[in-house]
């Protein structure tokens, strides 16, 4: 079993006058503590939009891009034609494949918007270029909801990667994840509350932890928290 842990201050940052992004990978800078890459992905930004904040279209290729939303309700637009708004709880899927260009931004023009966004890197290059959307569940709380999967297993979305992404709202009490293999790693990322592994390591919101080695991990809250975790094959 390893574990390393990645406080919230050690996270990067990137600001400019239409959103700020706290980063858990390197994206190629030295001399950071973040890691290159965990498994199959190789980005996961927390972002905040500013107020009237828009990105414009902009190309993806070959690349498998999540998008959590947090706070807020923001706009995407593509290539394929598409236009969506998403809104807290929403879960969004962009394989881009041969490739796609995309927009978006906040709709609000007083309130700030928040998402995660996760690039993984997929199995199958070259295919066809696909969108993909789900909306909140209305009962998230005390159990994992699968969000995203290989196999679209109870609903999730389908990425072209052995990747699974759930998340939970707990009350309190020990919460344990079943790994789909012990050669699979995880990411969990701490949204709110506190949480200790294996009655070892803890992590607080916005920190981050990076665990290989383990088919099973048992989490202990002693107060409501909200988990991300992302599975990934760490061959990917």
């Amino acid at each position: 079993m390893k574990i390393k842990k990645l406080v919230s201050a050690e996270r990067g940052l990137i600001q400019n006058h239409e959103f700020m992004g706290h980063l858990l990978f390197s994206l190629g800078q030295p001399g950071t503590v973040r890691p290159d890459r965990f498994g199959a992905v190789y980005v996961f930004n927390d972002d905040v939009l500013f107020p009237g904040a828009y990105l414009g279209m902009h190309p993806h290729k070959d690349t498998e891009i999540i998008t959590i939303m947090l706070e807020g309700n923001e706009s995407h637009a593509d290539s394929l034609g598409n236009y969506q708004e998403l809104k807290p709880g929403d879960v969004q899927l962009i394989s881009s494949g041969t490739g796609i260009r995309h927009a978006g931004g906040n709709l609000s023009s007083e309130i700030a918007s928040r998402h995660l966004q996760i690039w993984v890197q997929p199995d199958k290059y070259m295919t066809s270029p696909a969108l993909q959307l789900k909306r909140r569940e209305s009962d998230n709380r005390g159990r994992w909801h699968l969000e995203v999967s290989p196999d679209g297993q109870d609903g999730s979305l389908i990425i072209k990667q052995s990747v699974w992404i759930s998340e939970g709202t707990f009350s309190h009490g020990d919460i344990r994840y079943a790994l789909q293999s012990g050669d699979n790693g995880l990411l969990v990322y701490v949204l709110e509350g506190r949480v200790s592994i294996q009655n070892d390591v803890s992590a607080e919101k916005e920190e981050t932890l990076f665990i290989t080695g383990l088919s099973e991990v048992t989490f202990h809250a002693g107060h409501p928290c909200r988990l991300l975790l992302i599975e990934t094959v760490m061959n990917g």
